[in-house]
């Protein structure tokens, strides 16, 4: 059996050390800025120049072949390579994250009226936080009170009543930008509660699409100076996700769903403006076509005219 540690490269004789240590493949690749594979293959590359069968052997052999380090710069070492392994983690979800979000933005503005938007909100809010049932309530402009837009697998008993969706709750987060999270059994009386657990939700996720109120109490002098279709175009209201447990959602979760609501508010925005250019654009030509229709009808009148008045100089001329 091989023992000498000149049969190793240097960057080998750095794995095995940390090998001894009991450092993973993972903490080892993230202690010495490599990827995990390059850690496996040193591992491989070790076991075999040294011919043993297991990374154990390996570590016992590291434990009294390889030259120690100071137990200071042992622990520095092992600390160090722990943090990096979450660092890599958290950069690794946070990739993740944002691939998902460019995603569907991607695909929400390929949606080509409200109804499709907004199927479309409701399934991938669903999909992001793991939820049984979503709800999309908006604000109407002309009597400011919320109106759900559309759900996915809530009980139209349930939509039916404000307090059982979570208006209340969608008030506040209206009002804060924050986002709620909340079993429903504490925020409803006795007597919705058991409406809502038959349709089997337990844990209520509301987000704010779009304005909050509290922005727009304070932008009321400006809003006052608006046209009536700039004020009609913003957006305000709640995206509630339902789950049907009471686990807690991970706050990279919570902060994907939030950001998700922001896009939902603005390809809303966008889809509602280009209905009503849709239809300007309708009205305009359905007003062309009478007023063509009208133009041939006035140039058939002064052409009968026309005839008419020569037939009446034949006349006079007999």
């Amino acid at each position: 059996m091989k023992t000498a540690t000149s049969e190793l490269t240097r960057r080998e004789r750095e794995v095995a050390g940390l090998l001894a240590h009991g450092l993973t493949n993972r903490e080892i690749a993230a202690q010495l800025f490599i990827a995990e594979r390059t850690a496996e293959h040193h591992v491989e590359q070790i076991r075999n120049k040294l011919g043993f069968h297991t990374r154990s052997q390996v570590a016992v052999w590291a434990a009294t072949a390889v030259p120690e380090k100071p137990a200071v710069s042992r622990t520095t070492d092992a600390a160090n390579a722990l943090i990096n392994a979450r660092l890599v983690d958290l950069l690794k979800q946070r990739e993740d994250h944002l691939t998902t979000l460019v995603r569907k933005a991607r695909e929400l503005s390929t949606a080509n009226d409200s109804k499709q938007v907004i199927e479309f909100v409701l399934s991938s809010a669903k999909e992001l936080v793991g939820g049984k049932a979503a709800l999309l309530a908006l604000r109407n402009h002309k009597t400011l009170e919320l109106e759900v837009v559309g759900s996915h697998g809530v009980a139209d008993e349930v939509v039916q009543q404000p307090i059982a969706w979570g208006a209340p709750a969608a008030g506040d987060v209206m009002r804060s930008g924050k986002p709620w999270v909340s079993p429903i059994k504490e925020m409803l009386p006795k007597a919705l509660l058991e409406t809502v657990e038959k349709a089997g939700l337990k844990t209520i996720i509301s987000v704010l699409c779009g304005e909050s109120t509290a922005q727009e109490a304070m932008d009321d002098g400006m809003l006052l100076n608006r046209s009536e279709v700039e004020v009609s175009d913003q957006i305000s209201g709640v995206l509630n996700v339902y789950r049907d447990n009471l686990n807690p959602i991970p706050a990279g979760d919570l902060e994907q769903l939030k950001a998700f609501a922001e896009q939902a508010a603005v390809a809303i925005q966008n889809v509602r403006r280009w209905d009503r250019v849709k239809e300007q654009l309708q009205a305009t030509a359905s007003m062309n076509t009478r007023l063509m229709g009208r133009e041939r009808y006035i140039n058939q009148l002064l052409f009968r005219i026309q005839q008419l008045e020569q037939e009446l100089g034949r006349y006079k001329a007999a």
